[in-house]
């Protein structure tokens, strides 16, 4: 039904009379006609005529989702409330199952808040608008579409305490979800370490500020080590954190003791960079019997090792171009080494008899190094003489297998990048004093400093070029070399979640002093990265070039708007811009409708 004005004129006067109808359409056979419902009878003045609009009020009442809007006198507004954000990460917070994995631990607390709903803000602000809890209580939570603002701050200090209270079966927890919601089988593990600095002060021996060694060279401020797990799909399995004057070496080694029982992993492979490389972790790896890809330091090996396994670029096979591999094992780089060491010692040997049989017939004992004989016999007798290895360990040694891979494209990058470095320190030769070189050290090692001479060590700079687009990696399992190369390539995943950990979720500089506070920090920062991934790898489902940190963005501008009308409250939606529908469409989550009740 709808309103309807009839106009009639009058043939008296000849002036125009206007009448009300509610009326209503009618199909008879192919032909659509309106039928009155009812005479409303005569109006003046219909646009401003009180009658009608206290009859339009009427209507209008007896629908709970209509207004009518004023907009002068009955309609006020409040500053728009986070909505986006909080729609989408609350969805994704659920399909991992993380709020039920926090609720079961809640069952035996004493928490009389929920703590599962004040670590999930802490978690969205590191996604949405990271900040200390301070300044997220202040000032971030009370813009967001939601009832966090019933927490104080005391209650966020004491949920992270909770978290760290079950830390230990919520990383297990964790683990078995991110497998199911991922849809993954986790058969390689990569690990790799940073540290997080402090600006504050170090305020006891117990806790975990330590300084140590630092990667953004700032070994006076004390800092944390931290150590991220992750599949070879890219996707965080778990996180370690240590005092900050440990080596990553030994982070890595306490790890490895729990990496199969804490993360449900039966059969895995560990990648690791260089940096995790020692005999000590070799032997904890081959201990636990399990399979290994670590990088190698190719200039710590020993000269002989790098011109066996560097030289004759004739011997790589390629396996995709531009990347070339071949295969070296440990037991036959060992036999060269000793092959090498035998002829040095035939040799030292021979001439040690030489200079004793000149010095024999010329009389001149008296000259004779004995002490240069010994050590050339004892040398001989240590090459000769059979070493004692068990049984197992030369198992382990048998399975230890060196892989050279070599990118001829990253080789010709590298050979210009030397030409170049060649130059600049010729005229640094050239132009600076001894006084120079004593201070400024980075250079030494490719020059020569004599008593009144300074000059550029070429012979030095030229065997870099055995280095040019190669790195080793020293591994014990089974699979192929190609395969073996492009696995350790994957290692680029953990490398971007630390720049995302640091630069978008703002995981460092710390806030917190207290052992439990850090973990509880850096806890709330890895679940923030997880949802991340998640929604990342949803949206590269759809396009593989959509940027997550860009839909964070248009999520962000999605807001709800606060209204008032007359007597009534209505939370406007703000319109869908940029990717925000891609985004809800990635992780199947409906679209809110335009208008939300509380």
């Amino acid at each position: 039904m709808f309103p309807r004005v009839k106009s009639f004129r009058n043939k008296k006067d000849g002036k125009q009379r206007d009448y009300l109808y509610i009326c209503k359409s009618v199909r008879e056979g192919k032909s659509i006609k309106q039928e009155t419902v009812a005479s409303l009878g005569r109006v003046n003045n219909i646009s401003k005529n009180k009658d009608i609009k206290r009859l339009a009020l009427s209507f209008v009442a007896l629908c709970s989702d209509l207004h009518v809007i004023d907009a002068v006198e009955n309609m006020t507004g409040e500053p728009g409330k986070e909505y986006g954000t909080i729609a989408v990460f609350r969805h994704i917070w659920e399909k991992l199952r993380l709020g039920e994995i926090l609720d079961s631990y809640l069952e035996t607390s004493r928490l009389k808040f929920n703590a599962t709903e004040a670590i999930f803000s802490m978690v969205v602000n590191r996604l949405s608008e990271p900040s200390s809890k301070l300044s997220m209580y202040k000032h971030w939570v009370g813009t967001t579409y939601t009832n966090w603002d019933q927490f104080n701050l005391q209650h966020f200090y004491r949920a992270m305490d909770f978290l760290m209270k079950n830390k230990e079966q919520l990383t297990s927890d964790i683990t078995k979800e991110t497998k199911r919601a991922f849809k993954i089988k986790v058969s390689v593990v990569m690990f790799d370490c940073t540290t997080l600095l402090s600006y504050g002060e170090e305020k006891s021996e117990q806790d975990l500020l330590k300084h140590g060694f630092s990667k953004v060279k700032r070994t006076d401020l004390p800092q944390v080590l931290v150590g991220l797990i992750m599949s070879e799909e890219g996707v965080p399995l778990g996180y370690e954190v240590w005092e900050g004057n440990k080596s990553e070496k030994v982070g890595f080694a306490e790890v490895l003791k729990t990496i199969k029982s804490r993360y449900h992993i039966k059969k895995v492979v560990v990648v690791c960079d260089r940096g995790m490389l020692s005999q000590k972790n070799l032997k904890v790896l081959e201990d636990l019997n399990l399979e290994y890809i670590l990088g190698v330091r190719m200039r710590q090996l020993s000269q002989l090792r790098q011109d066996v396994m560097l030289s004759n670029p004739n011997s790589f096979r390629m396996v995709k171009d531009p990347i070339h591999v071949k295969q070296w094992a440990e037991l036959e780089l060992q036999d060269v080494e000793n092959e090498a060491l035998l002829s040095d010692s035939y040799y030292d040997l021979m001439k040690c008899i030489a200079e004793l049989m000149i010095a024999y017939e010329y009389d001149l004992i008296h000259g004779i190094d004995f002490k240069k004989i010994k050590l050339a016999i004892s040398k001989l007798l240590q090459v000769c003489t059979p070493r004692n290895i068990d049984k197992k360990e030369m198992k382990k040694l048998a399975k230890r297998k060196y892989v050279v891979c070599y990118n001829s494209e990253t080789a010709k990058e590298d050979q210009e990048k030397r030409e170049y470095f060649r130059q600049i320190i010729e005229k640094k030769v050239e132009y600076n004093t001894k006084k120079y070189w004593i201070i400024r050290n980075g250079y030494r090692k490719y020059i020569k400093v004599n008593d009144m001479d300074i000059t550029v060590d070429h012979q030095r700079l030229d065997r870099d070029s055995l280095f040019d687009g190669k790195w080793i990696l020293v591994t014990n399992t089974k699979q192929t070399s190609s395969n073996i190369a492009f696995s350790y390539k994957k290692l680029w995943q953990i490398e971007r979640h630390f720049r995302t950990l640091k630069s978008e979720i703002e995981m460092g500089p710390l806030n917190h002093w207290t052992e439990k506070r850090i973990k509880a920090h850096v806890c709330i920062c890895f679940l923030a990265l997880l949802i991340r991934t998640f929604l990342e790898k949803k949206l590269h489902q759809i396009d593989k070039n959509i940027s997550v940190i860009d839909t964070i963005k248009d999520l962000k501008k999605l807001q709800i708007l606060p209204l008032t009308i007359g007597k009534k409250k209505l939370n406007l939606r703000t319109n869908f811009i940029g990717n925000v529908q891609l985004a809800f469409k990635a992780i199947g989550a409906k679209l809110p409708p335009k208008t939300l009740t509380n």
